[in-house]
């Protein structure tokens, strides 16, 4: 049998899964798992907020942007996120192309996509490159056909790179995903793409963030996780079964206790030393945890936008260490990813071999 880091429930080994300690969406970070610690049902619970923070939340946004899982179809509900063009190119653009961008120029990059966007169901955005490339009638070609197919079509946009399909092999595409495309105005968005200027395609995003929604709850989720893998390479399990971290836990899995307990808020300023003294974010997600006098206090950043303080719990160990605590700076990127460990003092970021646990060697 084996006990739940989340609902502390002994359970058969079986029904445990792989937690990866950063959310998959963000980026695949295979060196921090989590093995055997976190049930089925705990897992199933964190899957669904991790969808709501992949469709409805900035992290997701940028995470679709810059292709950090490439997936086949992004969606975004649009509920808690409001996104607006900044200047009047080309009118309101974002409603009839979705950009993908890459780092670090942001520059946009074409790519040929089936867009539906309506107030029912949010963007909903199908690249034809990965469309072109699975089988229609295939197990996952029939899944994706059956979920376009019970879209309302209202707000359907087809944009075609002509460098990769030409107009009738793209309404081809995705004719054969069920969709009568029906071709009303055609208008060219070359000017997204000039190699000589800077990127014009720029937004501003709001979003409501109420303090025991899925954002904070992940996030908080993503701190325990990362403080939980260093326990575990210190050889020090148990700790993550103290009554100390109740709190933070019936947070992550309930979304209770976040305004009466504080546990966990955004901070004004960015983690990263470099990011202080640069005045920019750098593109990453950083986590932290240390100890003040009595409690177990993290530091999560993700895609170097804005950071939260994290109440872990009380300290759980007699004595107080000055050794105690860590941080790293993971990069994202497909091509680039990289992990690197940050110095103690100021978490400035480190070129050393990474190492993980509770205490600072």
């Amino acid at each position: 049998m084996i006990k739940c880091i989340y609902c502390l429930k002994e359970k058969e080994e079986e029904v445990f899964n792989q937690e990866h300690v950063i959310p998959k969406m963000l980026g695949r970070f295979d060196e921090c798992i989590l093995e055997k610690l976190v049930c089925a049902k705990c897992n199933n619970k964190f899957s669904k907020l991790e969808t709501l923070l992949q469709e409805d939340s900035m992290e997701g946004l940028y995470s679709a942007i810059y292709r950090i899982v490439d997936r086949s179809h992004v969606r975004l509900r649009l509920n808690n996120l409001k996104i607006k063009v900044v200047g009047d190119f080309l009118g309101n653009v974002f409603e009839k192309i979705f950009p993908q961008a890459i780092l670090p120029s942001g520059k946009i990059q074409p790519r040929s996509m089936l867009l539906i966007n309506n107030k029912q169901t949010g963007f909903n955005i199908f690249w034809l490159d990965k469309l072109n490339s699975i089988n229609p009638l295939s197990k996952r070609g029939r899944k994706i056909v059956k979920f376009i197919v019970g879209l309302e079509k209202k707000g359907l946009h087809c944009i075609v790179d002509q460098s990769d399909f030409t107009l009738e092999q793209a309404y081809k595409i995705i004719s054969d995903y069920g969709v009568n495309f029906q071709e009303r105005k055609r208008e060219s968005f070359d000017e997204l793409y000039k190699e000589d200027e800077k990127p014009i395609f720029q937004f501003k995003i709001t979003e409501t963030v109420p303090q025991n929604s899925f954002v904070p709850r992940i996030i908080a989720k993503t701190a325990f996780n990362y403080f939980s893998f260093n326990a575990i390479k210190s050889n020090l399990a148990e700790v993550l079964y103290y009554n100390n971290f109740d709190d933070i836990r019936n947070f992550i899995l309930n979304g209770e206790g976040n305004e009466k307990n504080n546990l966990c808020f955004p901070l004004k300023q960015p983690i990263l030393h470099e990011e202080r003294q640069e005045g920019q974010n750098y593109f990453g997600h950083t986590l932290t945890f240390e100890a003040n006098n009595t409690h177990v206090i993290a530091k999560v950043s993700l895609f170097g936008m804005r950071a939260f303080r994290i109440n872990l719990g009380q300290y759980p160990f007699r004595f107080l260490s000055d050794k105690f605590g860590g941080g790293h700076f993971f990069n994202p990127l497909p091509g680039n990813k990289y992990i690197t460990e940050l110095s103690p003092i100021k978490y400035k970021l480190l070129k050393s071999e990474n190492q993980y646990g509770l205490y600072r060697r």
